[in-house]
């Protein structure tokens, strides 16, 4: 995961704002890592 998201990325700092909230955190860990990085692009994209 690390590798698809570089700390200097906006995706980064919204991903951290994102997982405050328990159920998007319950969701995140729920999907498969490969599939992540999408996931919180689409969340960024549709907030």
């Amino acid at each position: 995961m690390s590798k698809e998201v570089s700390k200097a990325r906006p995706l980064y700092f919204f991903s951290l704002k994102l997982l405050l909230n328990k159920e998007k955190r319950i969701m995140f860990l729920s999907i498969n890592p490969k599939t992540r990085a999408l996931w919180l692009k689409t969340e960024m994209e549709y907030n």
